[in-house]
């Protein structure tokens, strides 16, 4: 519809990717493949120092939120478990452990990848 400058030919142009826009993003962005996430369901990552937890419903609907060095093995059906098989409540702006530990949601969105890399450029995929 309209001439994009550069394209990364690991994704199709409007493939959506989720992006997170937290503190040092800029110097180490990454962008995940909606396709992948609704297959996996789970992402975890670190941008700078802050360690992160992507989660993503059957739906589509990605969210994603801090994980402070927790570690987690699977969200299906609306339960999330850590590896110690605890599992925890996701509500829109938290997820919640059972003994009461909050983790706070991350600002992020979905956007096509050929957007995403003309304004960032250079980014990790996760595809």
């Amino acid at each position: 519809m309209f001439p994009v400058p550069e394209m990364d030919g690991r994704l199709k142009k409007k493939d959506e990717v989720f992006v997170l826009k937290i503190d040092g993003y800029k110097g180490d962005p990454i962008a995940i493949s909606i396709d992948y996430l609704k297959k996996e369901n789970i992402y975890q990552g670190e941008i700078a120092e802050t360690e992160f937890l992507v989660i993503t419903k059957k739906d589509g609907l990605t969210r994603a939120y801090e994980s402070q060095g927790i570690k987690f093995h699977s969200y299906r059906n609306g339960k999330l478990l850590d590896t110690d098989k605890k599992e925890w409540v996701v509500e829109e702006d938290n997820m919640i452990s059972p003994y009461g530990k909050y983790l706070a949601r991350l600002p992020g969105h979905n956007i096509f990848w050929f957007a995403w890399f003309n304004v960032v450029g250079d980014t990790r995929l996760i595809y």
